[in-house]
Parts: structure tokens; C-alpha cells; sequence
């Protein structure tokens, strides 16, 4: 049995099977789509971008649940002595204080089992990376202490990075305003943004999707000037094409352990 298991949201966007291949519970958001409650990498539609384009209405995500967070506790239970959980940071989502909210009742039902919970120092991608580093260590005997530590000192070697194709989301869920949308996708504005500790900051715009990943792989050069070997996730929204490209060209420029 593991010193400690780790869990994460699904927000952290690891695959189930990467999850699974690496010990790593996950607990999934929930997507609300036309009054039908969908959990985001368990029953969500495949069909779901095809009704994103013809809502009305955008779908809205909801937190797990404190007894969705219990569950993962008790499923990582069973095979560690404690449970790390790796969440979205407090100010983007209430992920963070439905995990705290789920450690109380852990009390009562696992009751000789420790479990911690600390917000992610990225978001998305970057938190799935933190959360593979965290098992990594987990599984070569880290202790609560260890891999809780590792989490925080990560913040400065995760960069994070997404490019927009279109604003038009961003305006239906009240992100920007619509008229700022509709100019940026007239002038076809390519925003890239970056986060971390739970900041969301926009780096720079470009004119073309193929200028913005070029400008990402800068911004990946610059900060990895040693050529160090790198851990990498590439992640979509309805565009495998274009991932598979992107991904094909970093794993050609770096050295990727993974």
C-alpha cells in the first residue's frame, strides 16, 4: 500500500485512461446543457460540440459535489494510508471548498485516513501536469508531507499557455462583451492567454491560428532556454487536427519525457 493517493478534478483535463494509468482519482464538474446534467468525462455527449453550436443558451458547470469528493477519498483509500487532492485554485471555482467540505465527512467515515486538499498553482493542463508529478512522486514512496510540498514548489515550472480561435463563447458567457467579440472575430484577433495560482492573464493577440501556435512555441523556447527535457500536455476544444499537429512539433523541437 502507497504512502499516499492523489486526486484531482476533471477540470485538471486528463484523459480517464491517463488517469487511471498513473493512480490518479478523479472527480468529474458537472456540465448543465438544456436543463440535462452531464458529467463532464463520464457521460458527457460526444455529440456535445455539435449542440454547443446550435444552443440558444450555453451550457453552465457546477463544482463536484462534497459526496462525489468523499467517493474518490474512499475509492484512493484502498490503496494508500492518505489522500492528497489537487484542485482548481479558490478564485476560479468552488472545487476547492467542496473538497474541504468532503475532508469533514471524511472524518467520520475514514476515520484512520488522513486526507489534505490544496488548490493547483495552474489551471487546466497545468494542473493535470502537477497532478501526474504529484502521483509520480506518490508512487515512488513520497509522504503526504513530500508530495503536498512538491505541489507548491511547481508553481514557477508549469507554464501554461491557450490560444482562442474565436470570442464568441467568451461573449455568450458574459466574459467579454459581445460587441468586443464580434470586432475580434471580424479582425480575426487570436488571444493567448496564460494562468497561474489562479490568475488568468491575456498575453498577446495574433491574427492567425497558425501565428499563434507559433508564437506558444516561442513562449515554450523562452522558457526552457537550456533545452531541458520537458513534460508536455496538449490540450482542445473540438480540434484533434490541430492538437495532433502542435503536439507532433513540440515533440520534434524538445526532449519530452512525456
Amino acid at each position: 500500500m502507497q504512502k499516499v493517493a492523489i486526486v484531482t478534478d476533471s477540470s485538471s483535463c486528463l484523459t480517464p485512461q491517463l488517469a487511471a494509468s498513473r493512480g490518479v482519482e478523479i472527480v468529474p464538474y458537472d456540465l448543465v446543457f438544456e436543463g440535462q446534467v452531464y458529467r463532464d468525462g463520464v457521460d458527457s455527449p460526444s455529440d456535445f460540440y455539435r449542440m454547443l453550436r446550435e444552443a440558444k443558451r450555453p451550457p453552465t458547470t457546477a463544482a463536484p459535489s462534497p459526496g462525489l469528493f468523499l467517493e474518490a477519498y474512499q475509492r484512493a483509500s484502498r490503496r494508500a494510508e492518505s489522500v492528497l487532492c489537487i484542485t482548481l485554485p479558490t478564485n476560479l471555482s468552488s472545487s476547492h471548498n467542496s473538497s474541504q467540505q468532503a475532508i469533514l465527512l471524511a472524518r467520520v467515515e475514514l476515520p484512520n485516513v488522513t486526507v489534505v486538499s490544496v488548490p493547483a498553482p495552474a489551471v487546466a493542463s497545468g494542473q493535470g501536469l502537477v497532478a501526474l508529478d504529484a502521483a509520480e512522486l506518490a508512487a515512488r514512496g513520497g509522504s503526504l508531507a513530500d508530495v503536498a510540498d512538491l505541489v507548491a514548489a511547481l508553481s514557477p515550472h508549469i507554464h501554461f499557455y491557450a490560444v482562442l480561435d474565436s470570442l464568441e463563447y467568451l461573449a455568450k458567457g458574459g466574459h467579454v462583451p459581445k460587441v468586443v467579440a464580434w470586432i475580434g472575430d471580424r479582425i480575426r484577433f487570436k488571444p493567448i492567454l496564460t494562468a497561474r495560482n489562479g490568475k488568468v492573464e491575456r498575453l498577446c493577440q495574433v491574427r492567425s491560428k497558425k501565428k499563434a501556435m507559433d508564437r506558444m512555441m516561442a513562449m515554450m523556447e523562452q522558457n526552457n532556454p537550456a533545452d531541458a527535457p520537458i513534460r508536455a500536455l496538449v490540450m482542445h476544444a473540438d480540434a484533434p487536427g490541430d492538437a495532433q499537429r502542435f503536439a507532433d512539433r513540440i515533440k520534434e523541437r524538445f526532449t519530452c519525457d512525456q
